[in-house]
């Protein structure tokens, strides 16, 4: 053999483990801080935002310490984190576990050992949720417990020295739509709201920022499988706050209809709806509900359609725990296999005003209601809470996923703070990055970007996933500086 191929032979293995050592035990500890200016003509004093993102935390050590000193010494005016506070989703499904337990408190010590002038914002990216969902709320409630503003597909507008800013931040979830799918409208004739099979629990709500109590909760449903399916529906929903409680009349394939509530309790509840369900043909129900002064009480009926409604409710239960809920929107549930079917959703207050009417006519096929958002969406609603921002003041959108830019430009959103892509985390020499998983092009990896007037800026992260690995790519602090632009 040719010793020159010899030695390149030897050379090339070496190199690579030269390069896995690297990569392992420094870049990846090796923290930069990247400091970008952005100008905009809306503010007139200058704003420091310092944005960390992606933590994937797997055990609080000496390297999230020194994380949190870096971004102290900052000064920060706003501290933004960007979501993928967890390493994996999966911890949430056993919250009562020592290591999920163990993970949130030193995720809470994390955030709460922070400082910033004016407050530390939160946006939450698919790491930062339940399968399911139901667990997400530990979260979300321990971060607004130490005084992290959680924004969950909200808008929270600040004042900053003389000014005032929007902050708004959208949930990044990102469920298999085999485990979770959307809701859609489908046209059989008349249109109505659909959702298909799933091998966990999908939900959709109605958007209002109105405090709805008292109301009573109708429409039609219909299941094409009854035997393989579960349907339901939801009132007192707290999903606008970014939770997952509310009060729900469902059936599952092996039971009848029954309250089942989520983030709460509900007493007198062993009464059920034994109704046979037959394939394709619609039933419809009435749900009211009542806040008193010590109890929540709830009332339903189901019965066929186009036949008269029973004049007595079939099942009754309350609510007198500490933590009951006492007003919120209404909902879809579905589950499992089957076409799950809506229609005529109508929503009316005790006074007799309509507060809701949805017959979904209006609808193109295949697309979602204006006012109906699946749980598992994030650009779904952002043309509902964009509404909210005045176009003359700043507006800052933290979004996980740098996809979100592109429903952020539509809305003359100012600046968008992202981060998802970890800047690649491995970087190859002309093959770039290793880890993309963004729809809008490999470019946008990391930096700063401008859609039109939009201006994006993705940074790397601090953590690692997949591969505790880092090549020509190091962890990030942002340190972003909106300054005063001349509107001449």
């Amino acid at each position: 053999m040719n010793w020159r191929i010899l030695y390149v032979l030897v050379l090339i293995p070496i190199l690579i483990f030269c390069i896995f050592l690297y990569s392992y035990y420094i870049e990846r500890h090796h923290i930069v801080i990247e400091r970008i200016t952005i100008p905009s003509k809306k503010i007139s004093s200058e704003i420091k935002i310092v944005q960390i993102s992606d933590i994937h935390l797997a055990a609080l050590s000496d390297y999230e310490k020194k994380v949190v000193q870096m971004v102290n010494d900052q000064k920060p005016d706003i501290i933004a984190i960007t979501g993928d506070f967890f390493r994996q989703s999966e911890l949430f499904e056993n919250p009562e576990a020592e290591k999920f337990q163990k993970i949130l408190n030193d995720l809470a010590e994390i955030v709460a050992t922070m400082k910033s002038k004016y407050g530390i914002f939160i946006c939450r990216g698919n790491n930062d949720f339940s399968n399911d969902k139901e667990n997400s709320d530990y979260f979300v409630e321990k971060m607004r417990a130490i005084g992290a503003h959680v924004l969950t597909n909200q808008v929270q507008k600040i004042k900053v020295a003389d000014q005032e800013i929007y902050i708004l931040g959208t949930d990044f979830s990102e469920f298999e739509k085999t485990d979770v799918v959307d809701f859609f409208v489908h046209d059989k004739g008349n249109k109505f709201f659909e959702s298909g099979n799933s091998l966990k629990n999908s939900y959709s709500h109605y958007y209002t920022l109105q405090n709805w109590k008292n109301y009573t909760y109708f429409g039609k449903f219909r299941l094409s499988q009854p035997q393989k399916g579960g349907i339901g529906f939801t009132f007192y929903s707290q999903f606008l706050n970014g939770l997952d409680k509310y009060y729900r009349l469902r059936r599952t394939k092996n039971s009848d209809f029954y309250f089942s509530p989520h983030g709460t309790t509900v007493n007198d509840n062993s009464e059920t709806i034994a109704i046979q369900l037959d394939p394709q043909k619609w039933y419809s129900f009435k749900i009211d509900v009542n806040s008193l002064i010590n109890k929540t009480v709830m009332k339903a009926k189901i019965w066929e359609s186009n036949t008269p409604e029973p004049a007595t409710w079939m099942v009754k239960a309350y609510d007198d725990s500490p933590d009951r809920l006492q007003s919120g929107t209404v909902g879809l549930w579905s589950s499992k296999e089957s076409d799950h079917c809506f229609d005529d959703l109508v929503v009316v207050s005790e006074t007799g005003d309509t507060l809701a009417f949805e017959n979904f006519e209006n609808t193109p096929n295949g697309a979602d209601p204006e006012n109906w958002l699946d749980y598992n969406y994030s650009h779904h609603s952002f043309a509902l809470f964009a509404e909210q921002v005045d176009d003359n003041k700043l507006s800052i959108l933290l979004g996980h996923s740098p996809d979100i830019v592109i429903e952020a430009e539509k809305h003359n959103i100012d600046i968008v703070l992202s981060g998802h892509t970890h800047g690649g985390q491995i970087n190859l020499p002309i093959i770039g990055p290793i880890l993309v998983r963004i729809a809008i092009g490999r470019k946008y990896t990391q930096g700063l970007h401008y859609f039109n007037n939009t201006a994006l800026y993705i940074t790397r992260g601090i953590g690692t996933v997949l591969f505790p690995l880092r090549f020509l790519c190091p962890p990030e602090i942002s340190v972003i500086t909106i300054s005063p632009k001349n509107k001449n």
